[in-house]
């Protein structure tokens, strides 16, 4: 196992040739005759390891697929336990914020037990808890099973970039980082199909018991994979308390804060409001925390690498639009025409399935030399900025085949700002690094999953209300200009329906100009703040740190 890990982590050098007999006369005119061999092996990837790696991709993409599917589902979910749609909100938002909040001190613990150990144990309560849910005798049984199986989820996704970066081959790392896109983009597609399967033609129970089989080939695979490293349990004598006592519960009221505060109106309500103060405050102490502790979850002097600084930037941003991609669509399908998630599938699926190749592909066009990330993020952050503008022009005629042609091109946008931000990221970063490349990654993605949920409910129900009074305003100095007026309470309630549907179509539209918005501002960073790199298997500059 060990000559696996050093295959895996350090540089392949030469074997040493053996010294030829024969003049320096001699010796020339053979090199002369003779084409240079290439005496340096690239390191291979055992198939035993690779069976490891697919577990562990398996495992992070079974975490992805719990959380999305159970929120797609949460409808029938609240229907079978008769729970109410205010109390319902709150079996995500426990999950959300606890699954954030381990993210950050997984990699910490992974690296503690072994990743090996570590996350098949995750695996197994993952699925263990997962099993339970549907079994709970009252609403907070089920409150304390979904937190505890956020925490056992959170634990699942940063393992899957430390195990990439520390066993896999400079060749195909950028494959390896693409197969952890998949559990951004591919894993939250298949969310509402599959939450649309169970639900129809199965059980709202699988839901839930969906992750079960997948979580016994992970363990399996992972197992029989990965080395057993030795546990280092001598670390938890230097476990910096401080910060976990800090951090954890920062950014949990954090995201609570956040998914809570369309329902709850934001700082007019107290709760939100404690929150948010607390919640800062305790994060700004845990970043002080983490800047001076010589042990700390957080690397913050990462921060002077300019591509992983712009890397973190440029995912925070990405991940507000992916989350767009779905949720807008969606939710118009939904207000104006009844769509269910069973007909709102072909639309996930048509992003979803096609990934499993652009991915790759974007990951083969960066392992190239003379391919510089930054014009393929930039041409990423163009289609999708075009995307988003084409969909503000939406109308009340739109049905589910007006969004494809949209869909169609994120296909191709989404693989190449994705993997361009993992290689700004990763590349050059040390194995030692790694854990706390992770951390970081992986709760910034989730928690800014959780502001973008939270950023198209507020800012939609604020230009909904916005949209619906000036429609009213419009059509009630019409009709005094016009001296008519509406008696009838069916005409009413006509009238009431076209005005609300308007303003769902022009929410739909003003989000979709946010979300290019973004996109531009993404994009003119881009000449100012990445430097040129290298893939991998090349030797990278100084200068391009």
């Amino acid at each position: 196992m060990k000559s696996i890990m050093t295959a895996a982590n350090l540089p392949t050098t030469g074997t040493p040739e053996p010294k030829a007999a024969g003049s320096s006369a001699q010796i020339s005119a053979r090199q002369a005759e003779t084409p240079v061999q290439q005496t340096t092996k690239e390191p291979e990837l055992p198939l035993r390891l690779a069976i490891g790696l697919i577990g562990m991709l398996l495992a992070s993409l079974l975490a992805i697929l719990n959380e999305q599917v159970t929120a797609a589902a949460l409808a029938d979910i609240r229907g079978a336990f008769s729970i109410g749609s205010d109390d319902g909100t709150w079996l995500t938002a426990l999950f959300e914020a606890t699954n954030a909040a381990t993210m950050v001190f997984a990699p910490w613990f992974g690296v503690t037990l072994t990743l090996k150990r570590f996350t098949i144990g995750a695996v197994l309560a993952v699925m263990f808890l997962g099993f339970l849910c549907p079994f709970s005798p009252n609403l907070l049984t089920l409150y304390v099973l979904r937190a505890l199986q956020g925490v056992a989820g959170g634990c699942l996704p940063p393992m899957l970039i430390i195990v990439a970066l520390r066993y896999l081959p400079p060749k195909i790392k950028l494959y390896g980082l693409a197969g952890y896109a998949l559990t951004a983009t591919f894993g939250p597609s298949l969310g509402t199909p599959l939450a649309a399967l169970w639900t129809e033609y199965v059980s709202w129970r699988m839901a839930f018991w969906q992750i079960v089989p997948l979580g016994l080939v992970s363990c399996v695979a992972i197992y029989k994979g990965l080395p057993a490293d030795p546990t280092k349990l001598e670390r938890f004598r230097s476990f910096n308390w401080v910060g976990f006592i800090l951090g954890y519960p920062a950014i949990a009221m954090l995201v609570i804060g956040l998914l809570q505060g369309d329902r709850l109106d934001w700082l007019n309500s107290t709760f939100i409001s404690t929150m948010f103060c607390v919640g800062t405050l305790l994060f700004i102490a845990f970043l002080i925390n983490q800047w001076f502790h010589p042990l700390p979850f957080f690397k913050l002097q990462l921060f002077a690498r300019r591509n992983f600084a712009h890397g973190l930037l440029t995912l925070a941003g990405a991940t507000l639009m992916l989350v767009s991609v779905a949720a807008i669509p969606g939710q118009y399908l939904a207000h104006i025409h009844g769509y269910r998630p069973l007909q709102t599938t072909p639309l996930s699926l048509l992003v979803a399935i096609p990934l499993l190749i652009s991915l790759p592909a974007a990951a083969a066009v960066l392992n190239l030399r003379q391919v510089d990330h930054r014009w393929v993020m930039a041409i990423g952050l163009c289609l999708m900025a075009t995307t988003f503008y084409m969909g503000s022009f939406v109308t009340s005629e739109w049905i589910r085949e007006n969004f494809y042609w949209l869909q169609s091109i994120q296909v191709v946008a989404q693989p190449m700002v994705i993997m361009a931000i993992l290689m700004g990221i990763t590349t050059g970063l040390s194995p030692t690094d790694g854990p706390f490349a992770s951390a970081m990654v992986n709760s910034l993605r989730t928690f800014m999953g959780s502001a973008a949920a939270a950023l198209i409910e507020g800012l939609g129900t604020t230009r909904e209300h916005f949209h619906s009074s000036m429609l009213v305003d419009r059509l009630g100095n019409k009709a005094l200009v016009a001296g008519q007026s509406i008696d009838s309470v069916h005409g009413l309630g006509e009238l009431a329906h076209r005005i609300h549907e308007q303003a769902e179509v022009l929410t739909s539209a003003d989000l979709y100009r946010v979300m290019a918005g973004i996109a531009v501002a993404l994009l003119l960073v881009i000449p100012v703040l990445p430097v040129r790199i290298y893939p991998p298997w090349c030797t990278t500059p100084p200068s391009s740190r």
